[in-house]
């Protein structure tokens, strides 16, 4: 088996970003709209002086963050994938929108017509087509993730709490304990899920095999995979 150089890994990447510097389009694009969002926002709070309907808002808000989030999240991930695959991106693949084939390659397979040469994958073109074909169940991986998280957070926070009750540990030794128990809930479960979203989009997967091959590829090759999530 060809050993792996994570060197090698960065190097490939850096040199991919800079032919093809276009790519960061999305990032900024999605910073723009959280700064227009964010002073939207604001004036809104400003403007809302019952809890309940503040307490709305701020529930509002993050369902429309973290769509945004899956949204530009899915195009950059699908023109990313198109580098992979050979591709040279221009700034016409932003608005371009294609997810068909032409009519002389359809053919019918029990009783539907399907791309006769092509994996469905290879049909998407364009960072619109990523985006508005994988930004809804992107998103529900993402609130998949963060409730794991949360929940990962929660109970090394209480864990923590009651040891440093327990044995009657300083502060900073019940900060160090929580640290602990926190990265081994990221590095043992998190971590699994991780790449989810670049299945769901690359190979034009579905939620739930989307989230069992980024499992195997983590179980694979975890240190590896840690070892980029670490760095970044």
């Amino acid at each position: 088996m060809k050993k792996i150089n994570l060197l090698d890994i960065f190097k490939k990447a850096f040199i991919e970003l800079y032919k093809n510097i276009i790519v960061v389009i999305p990032s900024f694009l999605l910073f723009a709209f959280f700064v227009l969002f964010s002073w939207v926002s604001l004036e809104i709070n400003q403007r809302l002086n019952d809890k309940i309907f503040l307490t709305l808002w701020l529930g509002a808000f993050s369902l429309i963050s973290l769509f945004a989030i899956s949204f530009f999240l899915s195009g950059l991930i699908g023109i990313c994938g198109e580098i992979i695959r050979g591709k040279k991106i221009e700034a016409r693949d932003f608005l371009k929108h294609q997810d068909a084939c032409k009519t002389s390659e359809l053919k019918l397979r029990n009783g539907r017509l399907e791309c006769a040469q092509e994996p469905a994958y290879l049909r998407l073109t364009g960072f619109l087509t990523y985006s508005m074909k994988f930004c809804f169940k992107n998103f529900i991986i993402i609130v998949v993730i963060l409730i794991v998280y949360n929940i990962i957070r929660y109970v090394a926070h209480n864990l923590a709490l009651l040891i440093g009750k327990s044995l009657s540990l300083s502060l900073g030794i019940a900060q160090g304990v929580f640290f602990v128990l926190y990265f081994a809930g990221l590095a043992g479960i998190i971590i699994f899920l991780t790449f989810s979203s670049f299945y769901l989009v690359i190979k034009n997967k579905s939620i739930g095999p989307s989230v069992k091959s980024s499992v195997l590829l983590v179980k694979k090759k975890y240190i590896y995979a840690l070892s980029i999530i670490i760095i970044f």
